[in-house]
């Protein structure tokens, strides 16, 4: 049997329950998604009104490292690139040496003047004997006062022959050890040892550290005026100031302009050839709505709240967000100047309601 006090309370127990599902059905259903939070303020929870603040409009750029003062380093003779003697990269000293070049076209033009120059300068020092003597010889009435003027005639053949041929032999010997015609920065190397190169063919450059400028790619809306623009270069942790000096007025196929930007102390930083790249400011917003980065919370989806005090509650609202700096964000819709928002602990007031506000339905 049941006792009779059982029977009586199980109507009186459902109904409770069914009453308290109906208040939490109403409650959900009059809250929802809005999230007001009202517990009392905790110490970790800071409130502020929203600010403004100015924000600067960047576009990004890859560019490279070029000197507007370069040297281009030209074989003057055919030959093979024995060895480079400089590192990429480098400064090297006006006369240092560079390159040195041989092999089967360029050695034996080497010594066929080098054998040249000794034949030639041992038939001078014969040649000015002889004009000694029959210069002796003349003075004393043994020859003809003409002979002693077909040897000098003879000497000073041979002599321009001999500074013909050593001319030409230190033509050969320039060929062969090319040296830094000014100081500079040996860049943009072209040539590898064991490589036959004709005359005229570029090798390197040399590029003047002194007078550098970037050349580099940005995209931005089409029509927006660049020239002039302020603009950054970052490599290794330090940063230059830059100008826009220039820019050219055709695109690439992916619709990318090409500027040049100069600025002071470059080469204390950057090096010719280097690969770079930083921002230009293409833009300014002075005195727009923002707050704190540390006020705004995510979802899961990446959809940006902030906490709105109101009336002593916090509600989640959503926003869109703008311009970002190291410090604030602009908030473009969702606020008014007169809001104060939660500056600390947003984060912790959105996983304290997380359950309420993400609530899945049975």
């Amino acid at each position: 049997m049941t006792p009779s006090g059982t029977g009586r309370a199980k109507p009186f127990l459902f109904a409770g329950g069914t009453l308290i599902l109906i208040v939490l059905a109403a409650a959900w259903h009059m809250w929802g998604g809005r999230a007001i939070v009202t517990p009392p303020r905790p110490d970790t929870i800071r409130v502020q009104p929203v600010g403004r603040a100015d924000f600067t409009e960047t576009s990004p750029w890859l560019g490279r490292v070029e000197s507007k003062g370069a040297v281009t380093l030209v074989s003057t003779a055919a030959g093979r690139v024995l060895a480079v003697l400089a590192r990429d990269g480098a400064h090297v000293r006006e006369g240092e040496p560079l390159f040195t070049l041989g092999g089967p076209l360029l050695d034996p033009q080497l010594s066929s003047a080098r054998a040249q120059v000794r034949a030639l300068a041992h038939e001078l020092a014969l040649a000015r004997q002889m004009a000694l003597r029959q210069e002796e010889a003349a003075r004393l009435k043994v020859v003809d006062e003409n002979v002693p003027a077909a040897a000098q005639t003879e000497v000073q053949r041979l002599e321009a022959s001999w500074r013909e041929g050593r001319a030409r032999l230190a033509s050969l010997e320039a060929a062969a050890t090319l040296r830094a015609p000014v100081a500079g920065v040996f860049t943009a190397r072209r040539v590898n040892p064991g490589q036959d190169v004709a005359a005229g063919t570029p090798l390197a450059d040399l590029t003047d550290p002194d007078r550098l400028h970037v050349v580099a790619t940005l995209y931005v809306r089409d029509g927006a005026p660049l020239q002039g623009l302020p603009a950054t270069v970052t490599l290794d942790g330090q940063s230059a100031a830059l100008t826009v000096t220039r820019v050219f007025p055709d695109q690439n196929a992916a619709g990318g302009t090409r500027i040049w930007m100069e600025g002071k102390g470059l080469e204390h930083l950057l090096r010719p050839g280097a690969e770079v790249s930083g921002t230009v400011d293409v833009a300014h917003h002075r005195g727009v709505l923002a707050v704190p980065r540390s006020a705004v919370v995510y979802d899961d989806e990446e959809r940006p709240y902030l906490f709105v005090e109101r009336s002593g509650t916090y509600t989640k609202t959503p926003v869109v967000l703008g311009f970002t700096s190291e410090k604030a964000v602009e908030v473009k819709e969702g606020l008014t100047a007169s809001d104060r928002v939660v500056v600390e602990g947003a984060y912790e007031l959105y996983y304290r309601d997380f359950g309420r506000t993400y609530q899945v339905e049975d």
